[in-house]
């Protein structure tokens, strides 16, 4: 009806709004990435992302890392240098598993099978997540950004929130490597959806078990099967989904 008054409109403040930042990775004197990010928990997203790119295998590798936020970079000295032997992953994985479906059937199959013999309890797994969900200082400050967590049978071990799902997976891998922590033993959940990159990130470090509040694409399903990982979407939903490796669910 002409003239109703159906909703209203405010001016919006930026200092209301999650911050973003540019972020360079150079590898042994090559520019590696950009990531757009929240400027927080750098050093552990470096570090995740190095690894789940294939780039360093293990944290002695890394043989210096210097994070400069001021200036958006991070310069990394590692060896070996797997800059050449990881070409394919880069091509894919930088590219949001654009590369060609071929080329990512390639790469799943270098993956090794993920070997771990730990189960869980579907409340477990629930009361852990409203524990990260809890822990996220800046999604209950101004919303706009993922959150994800690293846990294990004591509960939670690592948790990192970021304007992207795939940086805040990268962050508790990073933290789980500077911990020290033995990854076949923990699960990964996240708010955000499960593509078929968080799949590959999550089998890199033989992590076995994913969670996420809402589904996996099609293409993460088709790898967590390959490879032998869990998947449980709409993790804490009246019924929650369990679309591989239902074998690990108690």
């Amino acid at each position: 009806m002409k003239g109703a008054k159906t909703s209203e409109w405010i001016r919006g403040k930026v200092d209301d709004l999650a911050p973003e930042m540019p972020l360079t990775i150079t590898y042994n004197g090559r520019p590696a990435a950009s990531l757009l990010c929240l400027p927080t928990d750098l050093k552990p997203l470096v570090i995740g992302w190095l690894f789940t790119q294939g780039l360093v295998a293990s944290l002695d590798e890394v043989q210096s890392l210097g994070v400069c936020a001021d200036l958006r970079q991070a310069q990394v000295l590692a060896a070996p240098d797997r800059w050449e032997e990881k070409e394919a992953w880069r091509q894919v994985l930088t590219s949001g598993c654009g590369g060609g479906t071929i080329l990512l059937q390639q790469l799943v199959g270098e993956l090794p099978p993920v070997v771990s013999s730990i189960s869980w309890e579907l409340g477990e797994l629930q009361e852990y997540m409203r524990e990260s969900l809890r822990a996220g200082e800046v999604y209950t400050r101004c919303g706009g950004v993922h959150g994800a967590a690293l846990v294990g049978r004591d509960g939670l071990l690592a948790h990192s929130e970021d304007i992207g799902r795939h940086n805040a997976v990268d962050k508790v891998i990073g933290k789980g490597l500077l911990l020290g922590t033995s990854f076949p033993e923990t699960a990964i959940l996240t708010t955000g959806r499960v593509s078929s990159e968080m799949v590959i990130k999550a089998a890199q470090g033989g992590i076995p078990l994913i969670g996420s509040l809402s589904v996996p694409t099609g293409m993460a399903v088709e790898i967590a099967s390959r490879v032998g990982l869990t998947l449980v979407g709409r993790l804490c939903s009246y019924r929650a989904v369990v679309y591989s490796g239902a074998e690990r669910m108690l």
